[in-house]
């Protein structure tokens, strides 16, 4: 009798450092596949209780995204402990990659020490990312155990309002004067970068600091030392305003193409740097609460938001949109007398206001995209307004048609299908307008489009189509009179 051959037992630890083995090979799907089950934190669990060493090998062959993810996934306590198993000089750069909430839990229950070590190690405008969502009082006492140079730097980048450019900028860069050498820009390049920081041009200021050009890395290799940097310095970089939007610097970036661009005070003095890492993490966080935000939900909710926190500031929208379904009732009462004889009103009712929603929130969503990529600010509103007029005529025409002969094949009746064709045509014209004029006219007035759009175009459209349908059955009442059911 031929032996059975036995394959030798893997154990969860070998398991699990053959799955992150493999985490650069797999594909996406493969990824998350594996980290949607439960099996790898039950290997995780065990490995932080009983080898710690082990996971720490295996920690350090894992890229920092994807151990703060992991660290995302388990509990906090859980969380704490994988960092301490990490390097230093990585921990501030994971903690930056966690969701802002379960980083804020991560660092409240670290010491001052520990928060000093880990943001002593990371670029100054990721200290002060950190640094923003301490308590005051810890802050203070983390800012007094700095260097005197980090103290500065950090308390100068905290001291800019959110969302400028002052608060995604680095103070991290190399700038020399404009009588520099090659060879001095070269020196500054090199010390700096010892410091581990990326560095992608050397900027070139005049003796009041202000910012005349910058050159490259490849221009520095290529020129002969003794050459002065202003001979071959390039202007082709904007320089951003402190206190620019930081929407606005993200077009630019996107529109010119940077990598890098200086940041300048309002005497137009060198103060800092942007990277295009940190307008790619402007254009993530804005666009997604942008979108948060249209459905009526606050832009930083995520999964991580305590619940109730998430269910009071959802019932506070909810409570805003509560007044508009009061007044499509008031319409209802006021034509009641007409429904009460065309009862067969009912059925179509959600239809029109449904549509005219729909085409708003289309017009809504194309015109703040517009906004944002600054399309309505370069070609004028006045096209853009002339362009969904047109839309309103087309797609009414189109939506009613189609509607109204759907109608008229199940009541026979030209009247009532009359009062469809015109309650949809001038509803979905009514919701188009709405929604390329409420976010122009909001944006006039400094309030974000995206926050009070979709509540004011429901009311507009659910009001309007109720009020369309009313008014023309109500035309035609003598005509229609008669029509007993739709079927």
């Amino acid at each position: 009798m031929k032996k059975r051959s036995s394959q030798p037992k893997i154990s969860q630890k070998d398991r699990f450092h053959m799955h992150i083995q493999n985490l650069k090979a797999k594909t996406e799907k493969d990824y998350l596949s594996f980290l949607g089950t439960e099996d790898w934190k039950e290997q995780l669990g065990e490995l932080l209780e009983r080898n710690k060493g082990e996971l720490k090998k295996i920690l350090e062959e894992m890229y920092d995204s994807d151990i703060a993810y992991l660290m995302e996934q388990v509990s906090v306590e859980k969380g704490r402990k994988i960092l301490e198993l990490v390097e230093g000089s990585r921990r501030g750069n994971i903690l930056l990659e966690c969701d802002k909430h379960i980083r804020d839990r991560l660092i409240e229950g670290l010491g001052e020490e520990d928060i000093k070590r880990i943001i002593s190690d990371i670029e100054s405008d990721l200290r002060a990312d950190i640094l923003e969502g301490l308590g005051e009082e810890k802050k203070g006492k983390v800012l007094s155990m700095l260097k005197p140079e980090m103290r500065v730097e950090a308390t100068e980048l905290l001291r800019y309002e959110s969302g400028t450019a002052g608060s995604i900028m680095s103070t991290d860069y190399v700038s020399v004067g404009e009588g520099s050498t090659v060879n001095k820009a070269i020196k500054a390049v090199r010390e700096l970068s010892r410091r581990g920081v990326e560095i992608y041009q050397v900027f070139v200021v005049d003796r009041e600091g202000r910012y005349k050009g910058h050159i490259t890395l490849q221009d520095l290799v290529l020129t002969r030392g003794h050459i002065k940097v202003e001979k071959v310095m390039r202007k082709e970089l904007l320089e951003i305003p402190v206190g620019m939007d930081v929407e606005e610097v993200a077009r630019i970036f996107s529109r010119y193409d940077f990598v890098s661009a200086p940041v300048v005070d309002e005497a137009g003095r060198l103060i800092g740097r942007i990277t295009v890492d940190d307008v790619v993490d402007v254009i993530q966080e804005e666009s997604t609460e942008d979108i948060l935000k249209m459905g009526g939900l606050p832009g930083e909710e995520t999964i991580h938001t305590p619940f109730i926190k998430a269910a009071l500031r959802r019932t506070y929208w909810m409570m805003l949109d509560l007044p508009t379904e009061f007044l499509v009732g008031a319409v209802v009462k006021i034509f009641e007398p007409t429904l009460e004889k065309l009862v067969v009103l009912a059925t179509f009712l959600p239809i029109v206001a449904g549509q005219g929603g729909n085409a708003g929130i289309q017009s809504i969503s194309f015109i703040i995209r517009s906004l944002t990529l600054g399309d309505v600010q370069h070609k004028g509103e006045k096209i853009f307004i002339y362009r969904s007029f047109l839309m309103a005529i087309t797609i009414g025409l189109l939506i009613a048609t189609i509607a109204s002969v759907v109608i008229f094949l199940f009541s026979k009746n030209i009247w009532l299908t009359l009062i469809m064709f015109l309650s949809m045509l001038f509803n979905n014209f009514s919701g188009i307008l709405a929604g390329t004029l409420i976010p122009l006219i909001l944006k006039k007035f400094k309030i974000d489009p995206a926050v009070a759009s979709g509540i004011i175009l429901t009311t507009i459209t659910d009001v309007s189509g109720y009020f369309y349908v009313f008014i023309f059955a109500h035309i035609f009442m003598d005509k229609i009179i008669d029509v007993i059911s739709l079927f």
